[in-house]
């Protein structure tokens, strides 16, 4: 299967930056969403799952930290933790 952001060029940013800083990205939304209350679904972590998010055979799709997927790789690859999922969904949401 796979994901929306196959067929793109870059992601919000240039490929090369975002490896190195969609933390920055993240966490600033984080700290305005909790701290302050502000929502904006600019650079949102929605928006990364609803772009990254692949799709299986069954056209089901595949949780972003699941082993070998997207975000799980990346992060197992350099060592980091990734604990945005206790609380985030791995997968797209349905649109209403």
């Amino acid at each position: 299967g796979t994901a929306k952001a196959d067929s793109l060029k870059e992601c919000v940013r240039e490929t090369d930056w975002m490896r190195r800083n969609h933390m920055d990205l993240i966490k600033h939304s984080r700290d305005d969403v909790v701290h302050q209350g502000i929502r904006i679904k600019k650079n949102s972590l929605h928006g990364c799952v609803d772009c990254h998010a692949r799709k299986d055979d069954n056209n089901h799709p595949v949780p972003v930290n699941a082993e070998g997927e997207f975000c799980s790789a990346c992060h197992a690859y350099v060592g980091e933790t990734m604990n945005c999922f206790q609380c985030h969904s791995t997968v797209p949401t349905a649109e209403k």
